[in-house]
């Protein structure tokens, strides 16, 4: 039993590993728990939030993405670590607003790797929405833009191109 008592929580959820636990309140802010110990409950705390909307978790079970409303009902896709303090030795960072723009966004989803998050918004650009992923690291970014050409990683004393990334075009 998680808890015993009147307040309200919504969208349970347990990590893929099956080891957490997330929640939200009826404000829509996120907690995390572990399974051994659902007591020590953790809120991960995001200023000037209107509250989470829909949110999914990392292949890994070490984060999740959301959608988290600013003050203004706009919504942003951040990334939230699912721990506090440490994890295998790692400090937790802070969440981190992936999408960062003005307009809404929404409906995240991580790739089976976990190496990129795809997910729905709204631009000036568009009629409507629009899909939009980012690559969570910059070797994966690199090698899925050359994807069609049969791209070999050459060694890191060549020199580096404009973007600081090693090896040729």
């Amino acid at each position: 039993i998680l808890t015993k008592d009147d307040v309200y929580r919504c969208n349970f959820s347990i990590s893929p590993d099956g080891k957490k636990f997330a929640w939200q309140d009826a404000r829509g802010r996120m907690y995390f728990a572990d399974a051994k110990k659902p007591a020590e409950k953790y809120f991960a705390s995001l200023l000037l939030s209107s509250g989470t909307g829909s949110y999914v978790w990392s292949p890994d079970s070490r984060y999740v993405a959301a959608r988290q409303g600013d003050a203004y009902g706009n919504g942003d896709i951040w990334i939230i670590p699912a721990w506090q303090g440490k994890d295998n030795g790692e400090i937790a960072p802070a969440p981190y607003n992936l999408s960062r723009h003005h307009k809404w966004d929404s409906n995240p989803a991580w790739s089976p790797d976990g190496k990129m998050i795809v997910f729905e918004g709204e631009r000036e650009s568009s009629a409507g929405m629009s899909i939009f992923y980012v690559y969570l690291d910059k070797e994966t970014e690199y090698l899925e833009s050359r994807a069609a050409k049969k791209y070999k990683p050459k060694d890191d004393s060549e020199k580096k191109d404009k973007k600081g990334y090693a090896g040729g075009k």
